[in-house]
């Protein structure tokens, strides 16, 4: 299930409001503006939207809420290890056989985006 980066930023948003909605003493509307929402109607929306509940609800001890915990990311460098190769001449014919394939295909490609556009 992918989301794109601005709909898990305003689902992170949700949680982290959540979590102090009910970890705090602070007002909905304080709570709405702290996390950039500008009305308590958009705010009630948007928590909705994320919690299935309204903010004011949330506030009860012992609701089940949604939590988006933070993104972590990772960069793998690979190619460390020797790969042998060798470059080979082929022939003419063969090397017309496999041009001829690829056309082949780039032609079906396009016959097929044709086909699917009418």
């Amino acid at each position: 299930m992918g989301v794109s980066l601005s709909e898990y930023i305003r689902r992170r948003r949700m949680s982290q409001a959540a979590f102090e909605l009910q970890r705090t003493d602070e007002k909905v509307l304080d709570v709405a503006l702290k996390y950039g929402y500008t009305s308590p109607t958009s705010f009630n929306r948007a928590f909705q939207s994320v919690h299935g509940i309204t903010p004011a609800a949330a506030k009860s001890k012992g609701t089940t809420l949604n939590a988006y915990l933070p993104i972590n990311f990772s960069v793998k460098v690979t190619g460390g290890n020797a790969m042998p190769y060798r470059i080979a001449e082929t022939e003419a014919i063969r090397q017309e056989f496999i041009y001829s394939l690829i056309q082949a295909f780039f032609q079906m490609k396009h016959i097929q985006r044709i086909f699917h556009s009418t």
